[in-house]
């Protein structure tokens, strides 16, 4: 099997928040997940689907993405963090999160 294939399927099986496209930020070794989801994660689990060709997934992702993340709050200009249940909570909204929205879209954008 594909090495890239089988850390995603892992990090999807294990790492999922529940109900979601998103993954949690953190899980322990016994599957605690932190209450957390960052923005920066599900950029690069963005990349990991396209990647691995699941452009059906990514697609899916990239609209979560912007429906959860992207729309303009009163605290910034993206949402960066939620707990597990959906609730914004992030305190503050770091510039690094542009990186990885960055090196997603140029993924999104590089030749097949």
């Amino acid at each position: 099997a594909d090495v890239k294939m089988v850390l995603l399927d892992r990090a999807l099986a294990i790492g999922r928040a529940p109900g979601t496209p998103f993954l949690a930020d953190e899980v322990t070794m016994s599957g605690k997940m932190k209450d957390a989801r960052r923005l920066w994660l599900q950029a690069e689990l963005l990349k990991a689907y396209l990647v691995t060709g699941r452009r059906r997934d990514a697609g899916a992702l990239a609209a979560a993405i912007a429906d959860d993340y992207l729309t303009p709050s009163d605290d910034g200009p993206w949402r960066d963090c939620f707990d597990l249940a959906g609730r914004f909570n992030a305190p503050s909204v770091p510039g690094s999160s542009i990186y990885h929205l960055w090196t997603a879209v140029a993924e999104i954008a590089a030749p097949r």
